[in-house]
């Protein structure tokens, strides 16, 4: 069965508006579908009513931004229903877009004053609610000055650039209680993509397990993060990180992320099964 559990729309830093994300899907035969934009739940209810009546199952999730030590760590909540709507998870998201329109106009103005790369963000398409990240800056570097994405990142929006700034300074395991007080079911996003932070550390934490299967995992890395799901009898899941960006080598194609079905039923029992 096709399922994609990670994937993104134009509420954050995806191409893919709410009808062509489901429409997407349904071609790709995709049965269950979690949408989990960036610090923000703006398309939810959109998706949720595209999808009903269709063979597409929703669940409707998050990637919340969190910050250890030297990185980014990306926490994937899953909701029941509209769990999602909880009024202190509410007005926290609401926080977290200001403060990601503040964090972008430093990066626009570090950008000028850095690399002489001149941006206009008003050309950002708007929406109440959304999510403004690098990779939407890197889109206007991009149209503007023909350059790369990867190479944008490599030179002037990466972590090691002067133009950098983390979009949330949430400790983890305050990002996995706001999350777990919604209701949620808290996943590690991507652990093989982690670089300054100990996967085996960060997985003592409150998680409720892990997105082992993703495509820039090794299988080495898969197996780890499988093994470490066993041991503490946590949840494994798996998803693509489609963002709708055509040749995008960073992410996965909706609903083409191989997995073992046997590894990931419980959690789609526990969401699935739970309404």
């Amino acid at each position: 069965m096709s399922i994609e559990l990670h994937c993104h729309t134009t509420a954050s830093d995806g191409l893919y508006s709410p009808a062509e994300l489901v429409k997407t899907a349904l071609a790709a035969n995709v049965r269950v579908l979690a949408v989990t934009d960036h610090d923000t739940t703006k398309s939810l209810a959109e998706v949720a009513r595209l999808c009903a009546n269709t063979s597409v199952y929703f669940i409707p999730g998050i990637e919340l931004s969190t910050w250890n030590g030297e990185e980014s760590i990306h926490l994937l909540g899953y909701f029941r229903g509209s769990d999602y709507q909880n009024r202190e998870l509410t007005e926290q998201l609401e926080s977290f877009q200001t403060r990601r329109t503040e964090r972008a106009r430093e990066i626009q103005e570090r950008l000028k004053i850095h690399y002489g790369l001149d941006i206009d963000l008003s050309l950002l398409p708007h929406q109440a609610g959304a999510s403004i990240g690098r990779a939407n800056i890197a889109r206007l570097i991009q149209e503007k000055y023909r350059i790369p994405k990867d190479e944008i990142f490599a030179r002037f929006l990466g972590d090691h650039t002067k133009a950098f700034i983390p979009s949330s300074r949430m400790p983890v395991q305050e990002g996995i209680q706001l999350l777990k007080e919604a209701g949620a079911t808290v996943i590690l996003a991507h652990p093989g993509e982690l670089r300054k932070s100990s996967f085996a550390e960060l997985f003592e934490l409150d998680f409720d397990g892990a997105e082992c299967y993703y495509p820039n995992h090794s299988p080495r890395e898969t197996r780890e993060f499988l093994q470490a799901c066993h041991r503490k009898n946590r949840l494994v899941t798996c998803g693509s990180d489609d963002h709708g960006i055509q040749g995008d080598k960073k992410h996965g194609t909706l609903g083409s992320t191989l997995y073992d079905p046997a590894e990931v039923e419980p959690f789609l029992r526990r969401m699935i099964q739970a309404e």
